[in-house]
């Protein structure tokens, strides 16, 4: 069994070069904050241009590319471990912004001055705290990054979904917390109807509303993320992990999975084994060369900074 890297932090760096990141995925929730330059993102199919000044929020399950437009585009990268994020910060407002998705978001936005000159300071603490490498130094990390949370929630409400909290609103967080301690589980709506003791319809219809996804497809893209850590982290065989991750028979897993992330179960453990890393998901070796990034920190998380 290879080991897992015991880190609540995937990574903390940042980047100078202007390479073309190609679609992918993260097992992590990511935060981007441009200081320099300017690119275009591709989200879910949809581009946006951002620029100097710009802090952009994605999830574990939104496939994304990123393209330069500058030659100069430096930038500042957070991925941090959804489940321990989720339990941090411990607020219902502050994670809606990585965990709903309703037609009004917006994954990016610009920073004023003052709170463009804030975010770099807290980036730079996380940079030089987990730096470190001593006990608390992934907390000091994790307390940044939510002091981050709280200030832009104080300047720009609005862009929390959870925001303006209402019974829908409510609902829909009570039933996606259940869904994330349950996703493993045989669950239908019949079932989450009879827990909530809501209606099938009103469930579909409001958490569709409020996350983006329908239940059927949040429970499918968590049990892939969690099946992408079964195959990193350990040996067992693809049908072992399709029935460990919830799926119901092997063909099921590999055709959701495939769907997903355009890779076979099979294909995608060679892949990430034959680079030596896992750059997708809870961490990376340490010591060894990340995407052209030094490792900065020990093991139990990672800086990177590029070393192009």
């Amino acid at each position: 069994m290879r080991s897992q890297v015991n880190g609540e932090i995937l990574k903390v760096y940042r980047a100078d070069d202007n390479e073309t990141l190609t679609h992918h995925f993260h097992n992590g929730y990511e935060m981007v904050f441009v200081t320099e330059g300017s690119s275009e993102f591709t989200i879910n199919d949809t581009k946006q241009l951002y620029t100097k000044g710009t802090i952009i929020f994605i999830n574990q399950f939104e496939q994304h590319r990123m393209k330069p437009l500058t030659q100069n585009y430096v930038r500042y990268v957070a991925i941090l471990d959804p489940d321990y994020f989720d339990r941090f910060v411990g607020d219902q407002i502050l994670c809606s912004i990585f965990k709903q998705r309703p037609n009004s978001f917006q994954h990016g936005f610009q920073l004023s001055k003052e709170d463009e000159e804030f975010a770099l300071d807290v980036f730079l603490r996380c940079e030089q705290e987990y730096a470190k490498g001593d006990r608390y130094a992934e907390m000091s990390v994790f307390s940044n990054i939510l002091l981050l949370l709280i200030r832009l929630y104080r300047v720009l409400p609005s862009r929390f979904p959870s925001a303006s909290t209402n019974h829908v609103i409510a609902t829909s967080a009570s039933i996606q917390k259940y869904l994330d301690n349950y996703f493993l589980e045989d669950l239908t709506l019949e079932d989450l109807s009879k827990h909530f003791h809501l209606s099938t319809f009103y469930i579909m219809d409001i958490f569709k509303q409020v996350t983006g996804y329908t239940v059927k497809q949040y429970i499918i893209l968590k049990r892939i993320s969690f099946a992408k850590n079964q195959l990193f982290y350990t040996d067992k065989d693809i049908s072992q992990i399709a029935i460990d991750s919830g799926f119901n028979s092997v063909s099921n897993f590999i055709r959701a999975f495939q769907k997903h992330e355009q890779i076979t179960p099979l294909r995608y453990r060679k892949t990430i084994v034959e680079r030596g890393y896992y750059c997708e998901a809870s961490g990376a070796q340490c010591g060894r060369e990340v995407s052209g990034a030094r490792l900065l920190g020990k093991q139990g998380g990672g800086i990177y900074r590029r070393q192009i």
